[in-house]
C-alpha cells in the first residue's frame, strides 16, 4: 500500500473526522532509515466520536517513496478509535 492509499484508508474510518496534515520528520544523515530510503511521517487528524473530538498524531513509515516500489506502514500498530462514549442504559 502506498502513502496516499494508507492516508485514504485512514480518512475512511468512522472515527476520523478530518485529516489535518502530514509532516515529514527530518532524520540525521547517518540514520539507518534515511540510508535505506525510508521516510518517517507524523500524521495529524481529528478523532470525532459523537460529541467528543480530539487531535491525534500517528507515525507512518514509507519505504522507497515516489518509486514503483513505494510501501507505507503505520508504526507499531494500526490506528483505532480511542474515544470511549458511555452507553445510556
Amino acid at each position: 500500500m502506498t502513502k496516499t492509499e494508507l492516508l485514504h484508508e485512514l480518512e475512511k474510518q468512522t472515527y476520523c473526522g478530518k485529516l489535518l496534515g502530514v509532516e515529514e520528520v527530518q532524520l540525521n544523515e547517518n540514520d539507518f532509515k534515511k540510508t535505506n530510503n525510508i521516510k518517517w511521517y507524523l500524521v495529524s487528524f481529528m478523532e470525532i466520536v459523537d460529541k467528543v473530538c480530539k487531535v491525534r498524531k500517528i507515525s507512518m513509515y514509507v519505504f522507497d517513496a515516489e518509486t514503483e516500489n513505494e510501501a507505507a506502514y503505520y508504526e507499531d500498530k494500526e490506528p483505532e478509535q480511542s474515544i470511549k462514549v458511555k452507553e445510556i442504559i
